[in-house]
C-alpha cells in the first residue's frame, strides 16, 4: 500500500508512475506476484507486473523481476517488455 500511496502522491502521469515502480522491489512472504494497471488522463496506460523467476527458489520474492506492458511506443519509455494498442488485465 505504501507503493500505491507514493504513486498517487508523486506521479502525475503513467510515465512518472513507471519511473517510480522501476526503483521498487516488491516482495512478501505470500509467494505471490503483483500486477497493476495504471492509466492517466491522457489515455496512456501500462500493466506492471512483479513476477518471480521461479516459485521454488524465490519464496519471498527478492529476485522478482519487473515486466512492463504499455500502450505507448518502446522508444518513449525505454526498454519495456512490449507495447500494445489495447490493454486488459484480469485476476
Amino acid at each position: 500500500t505504501i507503493m500505491l500511496r507514493t504513486i498517487l502522491d508523486k506521479a502525475s502521469s503513467t510515465k512518472d508512475a513507471i519511473k517510480i515502480l522501476q526503483n521498487i522491489n516488491l516482495h512478501d512472504s505470500g509467494k505471490t506476484s503483483f500486477h497493476y494497471m495504471i492509466s492517466d488522463k491522457n489515455g496512456d496506460s501500462a500493466i506492471v507486473e512483479f513476477v518471480n523467476e521461479s516459485f521454488n527458489n524465490d519464496l519471498d520474492g527478492p529476485k522478482r523481476k519487473i515486466k512492463i506492458y504499455t500502450n505507448e511506443s518502446k522508444s518513449e519509455l525505454g526498454d519495456l517488455e512490449s507495447s500494445h494498442d489495447f490493454m486488459c488485465i484480469s485476476n
